[in-house]
């Protein structure tokens, strides 16, 4: 069976003749905040212009980035292993 690549995905740059100009597939920009965090952070992830913060302290940010003055946020509460281990007896 020949790879047809009229019906389906294929990798970039399959089809590609030497006077096709590539676009990238996401561009990475630099994002400065306006604000003090106050905390380290822990993880973080972007996707669809949407930029969320986990920190430290067990708090969980939200920030669109197209309007980054509106920030969405909510803690999350973390129990020590003690704490779990009671609630299981």
């Amino acid at each position: 069976m020949a790879l047809n690549g009229d019906s389906g995905y294929a990798a970039p740059g399959t089809y590609q003749t030497s006077n096709e100009s590539v676009l990238p597939i996401f561009n990475v920009e630099k994002v400065q905040l306006q604000f003090q965090i106050g905390s380290d952070f822990v993880a973080g992830q972007v996707a669809n212009n949407v930029l969320i913060l986990a920190l430290a302290t067990g708090r969980i940010l939200r920030i669109d980035l197209e309007s980054p003055s509106d920030i969405d946020g909510t803690s999350v509460k973390s129990e020590t292993r003690g704490q779990a281990d009671r609630r299981r007896r």
